[in-house]
């Protein structure tokens, strides 16, 4: 989205100038599975920031070890036709037993396109382009997606 020229900008001038914009970050965070002892990745929406969670590639098991977290962020200033996402990998994990943080070895010496690739499918954004007349109608918790969905009849 913050490449000049798109056909069909949803980020337009009356949509910055005259509207609300509000984004929604689609990730997967990781949860205990009782039942199989284990852990599992599911999908959640968060407004602005989100902690997701990658598995580590090469590891077969579902311990809390084997994912990585990446922090999923934008910057809040939008333009006509500009989002800027980041995505911030940690790669070390704090070891209970040393006591320390360890650097993950599957991501030391990769290069960013590897990093691209763990994150192709998540995060996902999620952007609701209220235009002028009905922002000032508008109220409502914002933060909440769900909400959101439900008041303006937008489908998953």
């Amino acid at each position: 989205m913050n490449e000049a020229g798109t056909a069909n900008p949803a980020f337009t001038a009356d949509a910055v100038n005259k509207g609300i914009i509000y984004t929604y970050i689609k990730h997967n965070a990781h949860s205990y599975d009782n039942a199989n002892q284990e852990y599992k990745l599911v999908e959640r929406i968060a407004p602005q920031q989100a902690f997701t969670t990658v598995k580590i590639p090469g590891r077969t098991t579902n311990t809390y070890q084997d994912f990585m977290f990446v922090n999923v962020s934008f910057n809040l200033a939008v333009g006509v036709n500009f989002f800027d996402p980041y995505l911030q990998f940690f790669t070390e994990r704090y070891d209970q037993t040393q006591q320390k943080y360890v650097l993950l070895e599957e991501a030391l010496g990769k290069s960013a396109a590897f990093f691209r690739d763990l994150a192709k499918d998540m995060p996902q954004f999620r952007h609701v382009i209220v235009n002028g007349s009905a922002a000032g109608r508008m109220n409502g918790d914002f933060k909440d997606y769900a909400a959101v969905k439900k008041a303006f009849t937008i489908p998953d």
